[in-house]
């Protein structure tokens, strides 16, 4: 089952679709896939997941969300 980017990612629209979180992944659980408004974006398998947290830790984007920074 695909969804588009994990939950705890609760603003996707901040997403500026790099794909660094697609290359990172040790297992493959995340491609660049088109949302329900057809708009590319990062999506994960959540049974694939293995939760390494390496696709947070690469997102520039992810860091400053989460550390209430601005865009």
């Amino acid at each position: 089952m695909w969804e588009v980017i994990p939950n705890y990612f609760k603003d996707e629209k901040r997403c500026i679709r790099c794909g660094c979180c697609v290359t990172i992944c040790p297992v493959d659980a995340i491609r660049m896939m088109p949302d329900e408004k057809g708009v590319v974006r990062p999506s994960y398998e959540k049974y694939k997941c293995i939760r390494c947290n390496r696709c947070t830790d690469a997102c520039e984007i992810f860091e400053n969300y989460m550390l209430g920074g601005s865009e």
